[in-house]
């Protein structure tokens, strides 16, 4: 296909078949962000999954939350094996339809996708849908940013549940394993997440992680909230990307150093990709 998109018609998503350096895969027909980039490069986020290559061991556990179509969450299926497990968590529905219909074209028998946002409670909340960028859904807070036009965007109700509830309902064969990878892309919700996951991150060897300080401040979060959690169970910090560019020579160092080497301006293009874990640096 060299590249070339396939229009496909799956149940009520419109999308299209790209080929990747993982294979064949959907997206959103209407996605003006990754699908446009895999149709062109054959891959998204390089840099990301050759770290998800290099840390994951077959029979490892890990944990995918904003799973969108499945990237990420194939990569890990791959390096895990069939021994090895993955939780896909994605809220949007229609992401969802397009990230199971992945899986099963990659025969990844060994994920375990649920359907809801993890969030710092239980119940429900309200996720605002991005029109042309389905990695930028996002759980909407009291607190109201427009630098994106996100005021005018259809909203959706979805299910809500704590990181370490989802684990103790999706992964209890997992309970005495420690999670070799947690992957957290949630748009601004990672205080939340982090909030109702005292002991998912007990067990946390390693957390990639974004980074955003304009989508912390619109959950109504700041970015020290954010470094006093990873502080708090991680000593290792390593940047992987900013702006969506791979950063050279990938910056590292302690995680109580990790302030003195970023940006945290509201700036809403000003993003991270970092990848903590509990070594010495």
């Amino acid at each position: 296909m060299s590249g070339t998109p396939l229009t496909l018609e799956m149940p009520k998503v419109h999308s299209i078949l790209v080929e990747s350096e993982q294979g064949i895969f959907a997206v959103h027909a209407r996605d003006h962000i990754v699908g446009p980039c895999l149709a062109s490069l054959g891959t998204w986020e390089a840099s990301v999954i050759a770290h998800v290559r290099r840390i994951l061991r077959p029979g490892d556990f890990c944990v995918d939350i904003g799973a969108n179509f499945g990237w990420h969450t194939i990569a890990m299926q791959r390096a895990v094996g069939p021994r090895g497990k993955v939780v896909a968590i994605e809220p949007d529905s229609e992401n969802r339809r397009v990230l199971e219909w992945n899986l099963r074209l990659a025969g990844a028998g060994n994920v375990v996708v649920l359907p809801l946002a993890i969030w710092e409670s239980g119940g429900q909340v309200t996720l605002e849908l991005a029109p042309d960028n389905f990695g930028d859904h996002r759980v909407r807070a009291a607190r109201r940013m427009d630098a994106m036009g996100e005021s005018s965007r259809r909203c959706a109700t979805v299910p809500a549940m704590r990181l370490d509830d989802a684990m103790e309902a999706a992964a209890a064969d997992r309970a005495s394993d420690p999670l070799r990878l947690l992957k957290i892309d949630a748009q601004g919700s990672e205080v939340a997440i982090f909030r109702g996951a005292p002991d998912t991150l007990a067990r946390t060897d390693c957390l990639l992680a974004e980074f955003w300080p304009y989508g912390l401040a619109a959950a109504g979060h700041t970015a020290s909230e954010y470094l006093e959690f990873v502080h708090r169970h991680f000593r290792r910090f390593l940047i992987l990307e900013h702006r969506g560019v791979a950063v050279p020579g990938a910056t590292c160092g302690a995680v109580e150093d990790l302030s003195a080497a970023i940006d945290v301006s509201l700036d809403p293009h000003n993003h991270y990709e970092f990848l903590f874990d509990r070594e010495t640096p």
